[in-house]
């Protein structure tokens, strides 16, 4: 998979639209927190925003992937995991410069095994996130049955 992508050069973070180049994976800093236990000590993975604000992180996947790849449990996690695309309308995401790498604010969490992309596999991303909102939320993080998935912009999951 071919992942080039890199932040745009700038001083602040900026609101770049979602489903241009990438979409989002939204979750709370808990389940990431719990997610990042598991991925870095994995292969190279990506790089993760951070919303310490909002206390969001965001994933970004190269566009389309998460939801038209089959077997991905996005509809599962919707109370605790949001897909963010362009699918109805426009949506932002505060994507940080390359260099703002803590925080306050906005900024990248690099992993110790960091792949060199800010693009993330949607495949690697819920095989770990799937299991991080079970932890941190218990089986009510799951929804029973499939809801369809859906781009939303809603504040920060809880």
């Amino acid at each position: 998979m071919n992942l080039p992508w890199s932040p745009p050069a700038s001083t602040d973070a900026l609101p770049l639209p979602a489903g241009h180049i990438w979409d989002a994976v939204r979750t709370n800093v808990a389940v990431a927190r719990c997610a990042f236990a598991f991925l870095d000590h994995e292969h190279p993975t990506s790089a993760t925003i951070i919303d310490a604000f909002g206390g969001s992180a965001y994933w970004l996947v190269p566009k389309g992937r998460a939801t038209r790849e089959p077997g991905l449990p996005w509809d599962r996690m919707s109370h605790h995991v949001t897909l963010i695309t362009g699918e109805r309308g426009a949506h932002y995401v505060a994507v940080p410069p390359a260099h703002h790498r803590t925080s306050p604010g906005i900024y990248w969490r690099i992993p110790h095994t960091w792949s060199g992309h800010y693009l993330t596999d949607p495949y690697t991303l819920a095989a770990f996130l799937e299991p991080a909102a079970l932890h941190v939320h218990g089986t009510q993080a799951l929804e029973t049955q499939a809801l369809g998935t859906q781009a939303l912009t809603q504040g920060p999951t809880t």
